[in-house]
């Protein structure tokens, strides 16, 4: 089932906002905490560089982007209000300031042509409810040789496929027991599921536009990250 067909996603990421780091935690039994250091520690931007954190979330990449980079300025932003204000506070927490916030629909960027030279997206590219549109709108707000990179869960090797299925199975109840809502988390299970494959979502970012993608896979494919350029 794609994310197009769930009618309520912002109303799902509202509700898990405040137990979202938590459920991270014990569905990748703190594994994705080594995926995103990776992330960031491998995109060699500057610190005059304009970055745009798209789908934001809670705010642990945005953390670490600025952490890292010493960026003078960056952009966070996210569909739903709550996950925002989370990330907000978590930044501000951390002692950040140099940021600018905005709660939007990554089909419809309120920013002028050519405005980043990178755009990170971390674990939500999957819930984009129109992945062409939102990858056409990344590629009109990048400059020249500017770099879209996304981490998402992805397609395991084959040796290891049903042991991750059955583990996907098994998230829901986890969560009903950890923090009494399988629901939302079935549907977590079932965007992992419907999202494309290192393949396939390579396909699709070079047909909205991007001259040269690639990617690397984490831990035998369970996550993977894609490299987008945007030529001059």
């Amino acid at each position: 089932m794609r994310p197009s067909e769930f009618t309520n996603i912002s109303n799902l990421f509202k509700k898990v906002a405040n137990k979202y780091d938590f459920m991270n935690d014990v569905m990748s039994f703190g594994i994705h905490r080594l995926w995103k250091s990776h992330f960031v520690d491998n995109l060699n931007i500057v610190n005059t560089s304009r970055v745009l954190d798209l789908a934001c979330g809670t705010g642990d990449i945005s953390i670490k982007l600025l952490k890292k980079y010493k960026l003078q300025q960056l952009f966070v932003a996210d569909l739903q209000p709550a996950m925002l204000e989370k990330c907000t506070e978590n930044l501000v927490n951390a002692g950040y300031l140099n940021f600018s916030s905005f709660a939007l629909d990554a089909v419809q960027l309120p920013f002028a042509d050519s405005s980043f030279d990178c755009v990170t997206i971390s674990f939500g590219f999957r819930n984009f409810t129109n992945l062409t549109k939102s990858l056409q709108e990344i590629y009109r707000v990048l400059s020249p040789n500017g770099r879209l990179e996304i981490l998402e869960f992805s397609k395991p090797a084959a040796s290891i496929q049903p042991f991750y299925d059955l583990f996907l199975q098994q998230i829901p109840k986890i969560a009903q027991l950890a923090v009494k809502d399988e629901q939302s988390y079935k549907y977590l299970v079932d965007s992992i599921k419907a999202h494309p494959n290192q393949n396939q979502l390579q396909n699709i970012i070079l047909e909205s536009g991007f001259e040269k993608v690639y990617y690397t896979n984490h831990s035998l494919g369970i996550a993977a990250t894609h490299t987008a350029i945007k030529s001059c």
